[in-house]
């Protein structure tokens, strides 16, 4: 019984006291009571009821730093979440730095992928120009092989040109002296046919048989010499034929002028 109005009397006390000091009633008390706020607003006072669940036998204590080592813990989780977050926003912005350097990256890589590919094909490209250069010489090579194979082809034809000309002079030469020896031989048989002719009139018909073989050995000596000069000729026409066969031959053995 006397603990519990010991009890009681503290409890009057310390509401009496309460309410001296703020000036309200035992209702906003006991509203205090339940609610236990951490941050008070300045100017007004908190209060703490310690209710034992065993019987005390001696003085009651109370302590009031409790509330400022509360708030002193709030601030310093406070300002350790602000540095997190200040951390964490940071972070944020090295990742979306480092993203946009992979995206980066993947780009040049994308990009020199290309730069290969369009490497390699100029390269396939200037490959396939030296080669076709290559050929290029080749047929010009050969085409000067022929050009100089028709030039001297072309010599050749001249030079057969002008040995037949010179060949062609000759044999002209020869017809104009067998023409003048013909003709020579003409006016010989036409002397000797009129010589003969006034000489059978006046010689007497004794005489004619004697006359006759001399008429003869001479005919027979001319036409003699008219075939030696025709075998001279033809002689010299078999020499000279060869010649322009050979040469007829090698004409037609040449290659055709290309």
């Amino acid at each position: 019984m006397e603990t519990t109005l010991t009890l009681g009397l503290v409890l009057l006390l310390t509401l009496c006291v309460g309410v001296a000091a703020s000036g309200g009633t035992p209702g906003d008390n006991a509203q205090k009571r339940s609610s236990r706020p951490v941050d008070t607003k300045a100017g007004r006072c908190s209060y703490t009821f310690i209710v034992p669940q065993r019987t005390l036998t001696g003085a009651l204590c109370l302590n009031t730093q409790s509330v400022a080592a509360n708030r002193s813990e709030v601030a310093a989780l406070r300002t350790e979440l602000a540095r997190q977050q200040e951390e964490l926003e940071h972070l944020r912005g090295q990742l979306q730095q480092e993203g946009s350097l992979a995206m980066e990256v993947r780009a040049l890589r994308k990009e020199s992928s290309s730069m290969n590919s369009r490497i390699a094909q100029l390269y396939a490209q200037l490959l396939h120009e030296v080669i076709h250069k290559k050929d290029q010489a080749l047929e010009l090579r050969r085409v000067e092989n022929l050009l100089l194979n028709a030039t001297t082809q072309a010599l050749q034809v001249s030079s057969n040109y002008r040995e037949l000309e010179k060949k062609y002079g000759v044999l002209t030469s020869i017809m104009t002296s067998q023409n003048q020896f013909i003709a020579r031989l003409e006016k010989q048989c036409k002397c000797g046919d009129s010589s003969q002719s006034s000489l059978v009139p006046t010689e007497p018909p004794k005489s004619h048989s004697n006359v006759h073989p001399n008429y003869s050995s001479e005919g027979i000596e001319m036409t003699n010499d008219v075939q030696r000069d025709q075998s001279a000729s033809s002689s010299l026409q078999e020499k000279n034929t060869p010649d322009i066969t050979t040469t007829a031959a090698s004409t037609l053995t040449d290659p055709p002028f290309i």
